[in-house]
């Protein structure tokens, strides 16, 4: 079954190829009609008609330390005014936004840990898990939303259905790597895949490739990012459920992984991470570099990096984490054929958000966005705040808003679209979520004088 696109990156040798175990949820006894405190800061839920698009904007504004105010304002201004988790008065006004879209068409029925994957004016959701792992396609049309079913030419060499996979989207390709397939009774290990799989959006046909170079170890529940032509992967675990450690590398315009020279201080081992690309705008749309070729703008304190941004995820013993670190591109001998990738942890000021995986991450209006996800020990186990890291000052915003939002909820899937971040599916431990579509706007408005915030601050 060979098949070859010109369009599909050159290069020799391409060789075609010939469930994640769902998660056991344990059993809560959730009362939505008892109240719960916490720490943490809670989402109230309202309920909303399905389909049905209200938008209602929620404010917070940035950035006076209340440490140096004198006479506690705080009794002073209204409570949107207030971040209290970081005890700062905000004087730029940032406005969070959640909006359910209303869709029409076949949309898919509800599932968690699918993917959402910006071809625009498409945007495909890609696989899943329902009661079994899912390996379909549809795609709506932005911004009229509209679903459409997918039925690729050759469905026979689309990916097997597996769990625990990664997909990315690459010029006009899906591209999906990793997961496992089927669990081997008698080995007592889960067979991953160790090929690279193609959807072309425009021929909508499947073809599978197993690249050169040294392949990385199958591996499941792992994360990945696009940069340029340079797909990353990073952690997951093995066909025994072993941890697996460090950064591969698939160049997608010549089909061979790379296993990169890195320094710094690695993050420990983990799965089920996020892993979030922050570069100038001018990358945005452009495919003709890689992540050996973008060297990172810093300050002399070495902070306002551009790199890959990895949050939280699931350690070795079991525990969410909330650690933050980036990996950059660094010439280490002011040449360009000796540029290393190093890990740097990311020193932020704030709140940093409660621990969690199986969460989503997005790089918009010059924020780091982390929402949801799945922490065993919080109250209710799930967190719907909204982590929000301001680049320029890495000072993390954390919101919880009261209004009209999306339920509590992980395994989630999301994509970025300029200033709007949608979201889809996911689940609680209640089942699966609606198949709904949310969209979160941000948006600022600077320039807001509060003369009488002002007069306090000495």
């Amino acid at each position: 079954m060979e098949s070859k696109r010109s369009s599909l990156p050159r290069g020799s040798n391409l060789r075609p190829s010939s469930t994640e175990r769902r998660i056991l949820l344990p059993k809560l006894a959730i009362n939505p009609s008892v109240p719960t405190f916490s720490s943490t800061p809670r989402l109230v839920k309202s309920p909303i008609p399905k389909r049905f698009y209200s938008p209602l904007p929620i404010t917070h504004r940035e950035e006076i330390l209340l440490d140096n105010i004198k006479d506690d304002p705080l009794k002073q201004l209204p409570l949107p005014c207030v971040d209290l988790p970081n005890r700062l008065l905000r004087k730029d006004e940032l406005i969070i936004q959640w909006n359910l879209i209303p869709t029409l068409g076949a949309y898919p029925e509800s599932r968690s840990w699918a993917f959402l994957l910006d071809f625009g004016p498409r945007i495909y959701l890609y696989g899943g898990q329902k009661s079994s792992a899912l390996n379909e396609l549809y795609y709506f049309t932005y911004p009229e939303y509209i679903w459409e079913r997918v039925l690729p030419q050759n469905l026979q060499d689309s990916p097997r259905v597996r769990s625990g996979q990664t997909s990315i989207s690459y010029k006009a390709f899906i591209v999906v790597y990793g997961g496992y397939e089927t669990y081997d009774e008698i080995l007592k290990v889960r067979n991953c895949s160790k090929l690279v799989y193609f959807y072309d959006t425009l021929a909508n046909t499947w073809n599978s490739y197993k690249p050169d170079g040294k392949s990385p170890e199958g591996r499941r529940n792992h994360s990945a990012v696009l940069v340029g032509e340079s797909m990353l992967i990073y952690g997951g675990l093995d066909s025994k459920g072993n941890l697996i450690s460090g950064i591969e590398v698939l160049d997608l315009s010549s089909l061979l992984w790379d296993t990169p020279q890195i320094t710094g201080d690695s993050p420990s081992d983990r799965q089920k991470c996020t892993l979030t690309a922050v570069f100038p705008e001018s990358l945005k749309t452009e495919t003709q570099f890689n992540i050996y070729q973008v060297v990172n703008d810093s300050d002399k304190n070495g902070k306002k990096l551009y790199g890959v941004y990895m949050f939280g995820g699931i350690s070795k013993s079991g525990e969410a984490m909330n650690d933050l670190y980036v990996l950059a591109s660094r010439n280490a001998c002011k040449k360009a054929s000796c540029v290393t990738l190093h890990w740097s942890v990311v020193e932020t000021k704030g709140r940093v958000p409660t621990a969690r995986y199986d969460h989503c991450s997005a790089y918009t209006k010059k924020f780091l966005i982390v929402f949801g996800g799945r922490n065993d020990k919080i109250d209710g186990a799930i967190t719907a705040e909204i982590g929000m890291l301001r680049m320029a000052t890495l000072v993390w915003e954390i919101i919880s808003l009261y209004e009209q939002v999306p339920s509590h909820r992980f395994g989630i899937a999301s994509v970025c679209l300029d200033d709007k971040v949608l979201i889809y599916g996911g689940m609680n431990f209640k089942g699966f979520v609606a198949g709904d579509l949310y969209e979160l706007n941000v948006h600022e408005r600077k320039g807001i004088k509060r003369l009488s915030i002002l007069r306090n601050i000495k």
